[in-house]
């Protein structure tokens, strides 16, 4: 899997890709946005991980680690979609409920309102 993912990395150099790729999975594309999407919620969520410097090498470095990251859950998401691997609605509630109470003081409205306090 990791082969894919550096791969998948290195081919988004390729010129056939859009203008807006990072990286490509079998065909599906990760774009800059969602690398972009994604570096903005790290920064919501624990600002202090995100390099402040854009320019600099720490930033890129952390924007290419989100990209590989990007990469595996896509990588992830196709090997269960081949194997047939399905979850219920119900199941996604319960577990989001779970890591909710162990974290987060047991509250989706006291998630929702730090969330929102950082930007997420």
């Amino acid at each position: 899997m990791v082969a894919v993912a550096i791969a998948a990395l290195l081919i988004a150099g390729c010129s056939d890709l859009p203008e807006n790729a990072a990286a490509t999975v079998n065909g599906y594309v990760i774009t800059k946005d969602d690398v972009l999407s994604r570096v903005r919620i790290a920064r919501g969520l624990s600002p202090q991980r995100v390099p402040s410097d854009t320019e600099s090498k720490e930033y890129i470095d952390f924007q290419r680690g989100i990209a590989a990251q990007l990469v595996a859950e896509e990588v992830e998401r196709q090997e269960i979609e081949r194997r047939g691997i399905t979850i219920t609605v119900a199941e996604i509630n319960e577990k989001v409920t779970k890591v909710i109470e162990e974290n987060i003081s047991g509250s989706q409205a006291t998630m929702e309102e730090a969330f929102s306090k950082r930007g997420v």
